[in-house]
């Protein structure tokens, strides 16, 4: 197979056979100023989720972009923050928002390199630099530093402080630990990432699998609270990699705000950041917020619905004098009718409209189902008999002519 090369550009070739030389690629990626392939080394059950980690990749690509660009324009500054995220890791301090993430979140304890965890309700606790709180929890800082202006002014500094890291040096955290990093094989298809033999994330861990004989990352995204709110739908996906894109155009604008001299510190630029991507971002998130509400009571609508519709089946059998469901009611009417559920009952929500499964008498519901099966394009008279033998050769046609109608349509694009 012949490899096109225009210019002097040349895609480098990298390997995924074995889980340790995933970390490897990871680590070469870097150092080739490759990171927009990054996103290619994470797994994506979904073509939805592979779209979203290709707009990931074009964002991380550009993040180090803008870093190579800080480097050149705030070259104190840069080894300032280097240095300063040395010392903290070396004590044992988040140096990264990778080290936060590892140990539970702000201020937890989840891994090597014990953070802070306060009580239950305890806010921030992460000490990014000067003197933080007391270990002791003795009263030794100045009474102004306890009031909430200044604990929030605070913790404000810490943000533009891990932004300040995360333009400076983005994969800092991966080449300085790399040595550290191993991957460890638990089956044929599965390992875990390690860093000096303890999973690199406590607890939850960082699985591996291997999938067309290719190994993938594979990020905790089902774990709570994060699976709570992952996307379920293409709206809640597409409105995700719009958030992508928002904070891509951020970084590209940053870039050339700093080649171009328009700002004068890193601290700067970590407000301009703020100001460009903050209302946008919000904005979006908001959406996403409306969409997963709506997802969930799409979910709880649904519940209900099969609810009902095991409870007609069994009518549906008395009246016909069978003694199972499945006799009287064949088992693909109710899948199909599953199927169809989702969408008709997203329409009700999205309307504000009530559904009221619960509520309808065994007339009522067998009238919405008839209108659903109609509105789908299925011929079946639910006045006539249900059975197996009479309903399967219908749908069977049917989903046929479904497939061909997808098929053409597909082509046709």
């Amino acid at each position: 197979m012949m490899l096109i090369v225009t210019g002097c550009e040349r895609k480098h070739e990298y390997s995924q056979q074995t889980p340790n030389e995933v970390l490897q690629t990871a680590l070469k990626m870097v150092q080739q100023d490759d990171t927009a392939r990054l996103s290619e080394l994470l797994y994506a059950e979904s073509p939805q989720m592979r779209a979203f980690w290709n707009e990931t990749g074009v964002l991380l690509g550009n993040m180090q972009k803008l870093s190579k660009a800080v480097q050149v324009r705030f070259p104190e500054e840069f080894n300032k923050l280097k240095a300063e995220a040395q010392d903290r890791a070396a004590r044992g301090e988040a140096a990264s928002l990778f080290d936060i993430i590892r140990q539970g979140g702000p201020g937890g304890t989840g891994g090597n390199g014990g953070g802070r965890r306060g009580g239950r309700g305890s806010g921030v606790q992460i000490q990014i630099g000067g003197n933080g709180p007391s270990s002791t929890g003795s009263e030794s800082s100045s009474s102004s530093a306890s009031t909430p202006g200044a604990a929030q002014a605070g913790e404000r500094d810490q943000i533009r402080d891990l932004i300040n890291r995360l333009f400076a040096d983005p994969y800092d955290w991966l080449e300085t630990n790399a040595p550290r990093l191993s991957a460890e094989q638990i089956s044929d298809d599965t390992a875990t990432i390690l860093l000096d033999g303890q999973p690199v994330i406590p607890i939850v861990g960082l699985p591996m699998r291997l999938e067309d004989d290719r190994w993938f990352i594979v990020l905790p995204l089902s774990v709570p609270p994060v699976g709570e709110v992952m996307p379920r739908t293409d709206e809640q996906w597409q409105i995700l990699r719009s958030v992508v894109r928002v904070l891509n155009r951020t970084v590209l604008d940053m870039t050339g705000d700093v080649q171009a001299g328009r700002v004068v510190s890193l601290d700067a630029l970590a407000r301009n950041a703020q100001q460009k991507a903050l209302f946008p971002a919000a904005i979006a998130f908001a959406a996403y917020g409306k969409e997963l509400d709506i997802s969930n009571r799409v979910q709880r609508r649904t519940r209900t619905f099969r609810t009902k519709l095991t409870e007609w089946s069994r009518s549906r059998a008395k009246l016909d004098g069978v003694e199972r469901a499945d006799d009287a009611v064949a088992r693909t009417l109710r899948s199909t009718l599953e199927r169809l559920a989702p969408v008709e009952i997203e329409q009700l929500v999205r309307q504000n409209k009530p559904s009221r499964f619960d509520e309808m008498s065994e007339p009522e519901f067998e009238e919405l189902l008839a209108a659903w099966l109609r509105k789908a394009g299925l011929k079946i008279d639910l006045d006539q008999s249900l059975a197996p033998e009479r309903v399967d050769p219908i749908i069977q046609a049917w989903e046929k002519a479904r497939q061909k109608s997808d098929q053409a349509s597909r082509a046709a694009k």
